[in-house]
C-alpha cells in the first residue's frame, strides 16, 4: 500500500472510526488502501491513477481545486471599501463542502493575514447546494466555482497592501476524496480614486447575490413566513408561489428538526443550538434563480444566552 493510497482513504475512514478506538480503526484504513489490484490507487509522476471495472480513472490531486485570493477592484481606494474573495476553482465532477458539510466531509476554511491599516469584515459563505452521495448521506457544498467574499476598508493612506491567505478543503466525488490545501497572495495598490472594476467583478456580483439575506426579505422574494413560539423553540412555516421549491440547511447541528414538506411550502422546528446566532439557511429555487434566507436565533421564542 502506498502512502498516497492511505491519504485517499483516510477522509473516508475517519468519520466512521471516530466512535471507535484507534486499534480498531487503523486496520480499516489500511485495508482501504490495500484493496485488490483492480481497485488500487498507485502513484506515478505525481498523478494518482485508480482503476475500476470500467477502466482507468486518472486525476491529479494537485489540480482538483485551485485557490486564489482576488478583489473586485484593481486598486484599493484610500478611506473607501472593496471586496476581497477566497476563490476556489473546482474540477468538473468534484465538489467541496460548505461550513456545515452535512453527514460526511469537511468544511472548507481559509485564514487571511492581518494587515495594518486594513479592516476586514467576517467572510460570508454563499448558500450551498445539497447533494446525496448515497441513500444514507446528505451533504452540502459547491461545484464549479466558489467565491467567499469579505468586505475590507482602507483606514488611512500608505503603501501597497500585501495580502496572503491559506486554505484547506476536502475534494470528493462518488469514488474518492482527496484533502487539499493551498496558499495565495494578492497585492493591491492604494489610490485616491475609486477602484476600477477588476476581471473578477462579475464573479463577486454573482457571489453576493447568493449570500443569505435577512428573514425580513421573504416577502420581496414572494415568500410568506409564519412563526409559532413553543417554549424554547419555534415552529416555522414558509409558503412559496407555485414553481418555487424550498429547502432548509442547518449551519449548527441540532438547530433543525421535523423538516416537513407541505403543500405549497415547508415546515421545520428551530431550536437553540450552542448559543449561536446563525442557525440555518433557507433556499428558494425556481427556474431562473436561487435565493437564500438566513435563519437566526432571533426567530426563537427564547433567544440563546450570551
Amino acid at each position: 500500500m502506498t502512502s498516497r493510497s492511505l491519504l485517499l482513504c483516510l477522509p473516508l475512514c475517519l468519520p466512521l472510526c471516530l466512535p471507535l478506538c484507534l486499534p480498531l480503526c487503523l486496520p480499516l484504513c489500511l485495508a482501504c488502501g490495500a484493496r485488490s489490484p483492480s481497485n488500487t490507487a498507485t502513484h506515478s509522476n505525481d498523478q494518482v491513477q485508480g482503476e475500476d471495472e470500467e477502466g482507468l480513472i486518472d486525476f491529479d490531486p494537485e489540480k482538483l481545486v485551485q485557490f486564489e485570493l482576488v478583489s473586485d477592484v484593481k486598486t484599493l481606494p484610500v478611506g473607501g471599501s472593496a471586496q476581497l474573495g477566497a476563490l476556489f476553482h473546482i474540477q468538473e465532477g468534484w465538489h467541496i463542502y460548505w461550513i456545515n458539510p452535512g453527514e460526511s466531509g469537511l468544511p472548507t476554511r481559509f485564514t487571511l493575514s492581518k494587515v495594518d491599516g486594513l479592516q476586514v469584515e467576517e467572510a460570508r459563505y454563499p448558500g450551498p447546494t445539497q447533494f446525496n452521495p448515497s441513500d444514507e448521506l446528505t451533504n452540502y457544498g459547491y461545484h464549479g466555482t466558489l467565491l467567499v467574499p469579505m468586505q475590507v476598508s482602507s483606514v488611512g493612506a500608505g503603501q501597497a497592501v500585501q495580502l496572503s491567505a491559506d486554505a484547506k478543503w476536502l475534494a470528493c466525488r462518488d469514488d474518492a476524496c482527496v484533502p487539499g490545501k493551498g496558499s495565495a497572495t494578492l497585492t493591491l495598490e492604494r489610490s485616491e480614486q475609486p477602484g476600477e472594476p477588476s476581471q473578477h467583478a462579475a464573479l463577486f456580483a454573482q457571489a453576493l447575490a447568493l449570500l443569505p439575506q435577512p428573514f425580513g426579505s421573504l416577502e420581496a422574494l414572494g415568500l410568506h413566513g409564519e412563526l409559532a413560539a413553543e417554549g424554547d423553540h419555534s415552529r416555522i412555516t414558509i409558503r412559496a408561489p407555485k414553481g418555487q421549491s424550498l429547502a432548509v440547511y442547518p449551519i449548527i447541528d441540532g438547530a433543525l428538526s421535523d423538516v416537513t414538506p407541505i403543500e405549497g411550502g415547508l415546515q421545520f422546528t428551530l431550536h437553540v443550538a450552542g448559543g449561536e446566532s446563525e442557525l440555518a439557511v433557507l433556499s428558494s429555487r425556481d427556474d431562473s434563480a436561487t435565493h437564500y434566507i438566513s435563519i437566526t436565533s432571533g426567530l426563537l421564542a427564547v433567544p440563546p444566552s450570551p
